[in-house]
């Protein structure tokens, strides 16, 4: 087991507000869309949400901290032959915690770009069940026997991703973001997100 790491457009047409305050203190919650293609196995996006605490290091560096919880993907084969019907399924998701350095570049007063990169562990959280019924001439289930198993490891991944910062006040940032997290075996996850960033 590899140890954890832990401890996120418009413009507004109101007052010009700064990109960054004199602070340096940030948090941010956000929600996203996470695509896993682990296992081989690719399914639709899943929504999760977000937490994080950063550090503006300097005008140019910042480091934080991320936690990222998905809802499970669900995939199902269903088969039959004859009088009988198996149905598969799989339930997985990847809980993530990170942490993250960034550079950062202002093409405008209220805009902060920053790009990414910085190592995760992650908890996979994994729920198989099969399914096997046996059919009635007429369609109807006779009989069904289901079985069920649920595994969790937890695995280290390399991380990178980009942020556009969109200051609102002085304060308060919008915060479009995507993260890319790839695992030795287990696969790739992609987030694109959307944060809301308070910046003490």
């Amino acid at each position: 087991m590899r140890t954890s790491i832990l401890v996120l457009l418009v413009l507004s047409a109101a007052a010009p507000a700064h990109a960054q305050s004199n602070s340096r203190i940030f948090v941010e919650g956000a929600f996203f869309e996470d695509f896993d293609s682990s296992h081989r196995q690719t399914s639709s996006g899943a929504p999760g949400g977000s937490t994080a605490t950063g550090f503006q290091l300097n005008d140019r560096l910042s480091v934080r901290f991320e936690a990222d919880i998905p809802t499970r993907h669900h995939l199902s084969l269903t088969e039959g032959a004859g009088p009988f019907r198996i149905t598969d399924s799989h339930d997985f998701r990847a809980v993530t915690y990170g942490v993250f350095f960034a550079g950062h570049v202002q093409p405008h007063k209220r805009v902060d770009l920053a790009l990414l990169a910085g190592i995760s562990n992650a908890l996979l959280q994994e729920r198989y069940s099969e399914s096997l019924e046996q059919l009635a001439p007429n369609g109807s289930v006779v009989r069904r026997d289901q079985f069920s198993n649920e595994a969790s490891e937890r695995v280290g991944a390399f991380g990178f991703g980009a942020d556009v910062a969109i200051a609102m006040t002085r304060h308060l940032a919008v915060v479009p973001e995507v993260r890319f997290q790839a695992f030795n075996e287990y696969g790739q996850v992609i987030r694109p997100k959307l944060a809301v960033r308070w910046t003490f």
